[in-house]
């Protein structure tokens, strides 16, 4: 009884295991059933919605998406782009084809002996990562978690030799809404027109990943990239998933060429520095070697310079230690220079501050400044020397900066000036006289550190400011000699 109480038992588990998986099956096919008469379904709206429109080009973005995925290289056309302006809301209006085979710049281009590089340790890192077409599925198309493509994007001049590479990664599901049209998100100066503004730039898609794996896959090319060939061809920062270990193929190649930049960091299996900075004690030891092989001469003239600009004299006679209006007006120069310019533009063009500034040119602040005369480019103030003539007006007629030959310092030292009809002025004392900035208080700090780091958007404004003057057909009138009742400000250090 008790044999064939278990044999029974044995019978009704096997029986309901088998059930279980018949019913995991039906299941798999039914799923599998529907997601093809979705997109059967798609298919016929897509077919329907564009009943109207050319033939030749719904082949043309079918052929397109079917190139994303097949990993062709693509061709990118960027005239619709104005790449001095700020990145569109909706990205870069770009214009994607399948690359002709034969091309000369793209041969040229696989060619270089950097990008072959670039390329086959890009496809060693993604090894672990990469999936076969056939696992693309209709939901990786449709839905936002679905799979997505990581490559390269690579600018290069006429000649094909390579200028910048990019590492991107985007969703195939927003490739089929951009019908296949995109070329990065990036928005860095020096890789828009390392790419975008060369005159060839190319798509090479590399691997297709899961959508966990995106920020790893686009992080893996990336260090590929700098660990193959340097930092020269990199046009973007470092992202989400670049990686802080070795990967085998990039190890490879680094430890088979003991002239690499970096070897030893391949040969000690240390991470390598990718964008990072120096540690401080590796950048002081590298200074102390610096010094200790320095001539004679070239220490001569190191430390005039030091002496003539105040930078590195030890003691109170170091700038920094300083403590004058001079000072703080020149500390602050840059500073000073973006508000104003910033301020000039909201006026004129009747718009809000950027983020970087909206915290300090508030409102009542602007329309003081306006008040005072910036609406027109112009500023009144008392000279010192011409007291007598009491309050005087100058016709702003351009912004610059000059820097005195011979001096050191770093960006937030340059003297930014103010062009008028009687000669420069530095830019704190205009903005002083305008009411932008008090005597004897340093302008508001920025959110960034140096000029380097500012914000696309701060960049372009201070190269339209510049490149601005006014026009040949309305000079500046000669200065006012009339007491005004009220001046906004009168600076009491303007130069003579």
């Amino acid at each position: 009884m008790w044999l064939e109480h278990c044999t029974a038992g044995f019978k009704g588990a096997e029986t309901k295991h088998i059930a279980r998986m018949r019913g995991e099956g039906l299941r798999k096919l039914q799923l599998d059933r529907e997601a093809r008469e979705r997109e059967a379904r798609e298919l016929a709206r897509l077919v329907e919605a564009d009943d109207d429109d050319d033939d030749e080009e719904l082949e043309r973005v079918w052929r397109l998406l079917e190139a994303w995925e097949k990993r062709e290289i693509l061709r990118v056309d960027a005239s619709r782009c104005e790449l001095t302006k700020p990145k569109p809301a909706g990205g870069w209006p770009v214009v994607c084809e399948v690359a002709d085979a034969t091309d000369p710049a793209l041969l040229a281009l696989l060619r270089h002996d950097d990008i072959k590089k670039i390329l086959t340790a890009g496809r060693r890192a993604m090894r672990t990562l990469r999936v076969s077409r056939a696992s693309v599925t209709h939901a990786d198309r449709t839905e936002y978690h679905g799979k997505a493509v990581v490559g390269y994007i690579v600018g290069c001049e006429g000649d094909g030799t390579p200028a910048k590479c990019v590492a991107f990664q985007k969703t195939l599901n927003r490739l089929y809404e951009l019908g296949g049209n995109y070329a990065g998100s990036m928005e860095l100066h020096c890789g828009l027109e390392g790419t975008l503004g060369m005159d060839h730039c190319y798509v090479i898609p590399v691997a297709i990943v899961e959508h966990t794996d995106r920020c790893l896959g686009e992080g893996g090319l990336y260090g590929a990239m700098v660990h193959a060939t340097g930092y020269h061809l990199v046009g973007q920062c470092v992202m989400a998933g670049a990686p802080d270990a070795w990967a085998p193929g990039p190890l490879a190649t680094v430890l088979a060429n003991p002239k690499h930049d970096l070897y030893e960091y391949a040969v000690k299996g240390v991470a390598p520095p990718l964008m990072a900075p120096l540690s401080r004690e590796e950048f002081s030891e590298l200074t102390k070697e610096g010094m200790d092989n320095m001539s004679p001469a070239a220490r001569k003239r190191m430390l005039a310079a030091y002496q003539k600009s105040g930078v590195g004299v030890p003691g109170q006679e170091n700038y920094a230690n300083q403590e004058t209006a001079a000072h703080l007006a020149r500390q602050r120069g840059f500073s000073c220079f973006a508000h104003l310019v910033e301020a000039r533009e909201c006026i004129q063009l009747n718009r809000k501050p950027s983020p970087w500034a909206e915290g300090f040119l508030k409102p009542k602040l602007l329309k003081s400044v306006a008040k005072a005369g910036l609406d027109k480019d112009e500023f009144w103030t008392v000279l010192p020397t011409e007291k007598k003539k009491g309050v005087q007006g100058f016709d702003i007629e351009g912004f610059r900066f000059t820097k005195e030959e011979g001096t050191k310092g770093a960006p937030h030292l340059w003297d930014w000036v103010v062009d008028t009809q009687r000669g420069p002025f530095p830019v704190w004392d205009v903005a002083d006289a305008l009411g932008l900035v008090s005597e004897g208080k340093p302008a508001p700090k920025l959110p960034w550190r140096w000029g380097s780091g500012a914000p696309f958007a701060a960049k372009e404004l201070i190269e339209r400011a510049l490149a601005w003057s006014p026009p040949a057909s309305e000079p500046s009138p000669p200065p006012a000699k009339k007491l005004r009742a009220a001046p906004p400000r009168r600076s009491t250090r303007l130069a003579k």
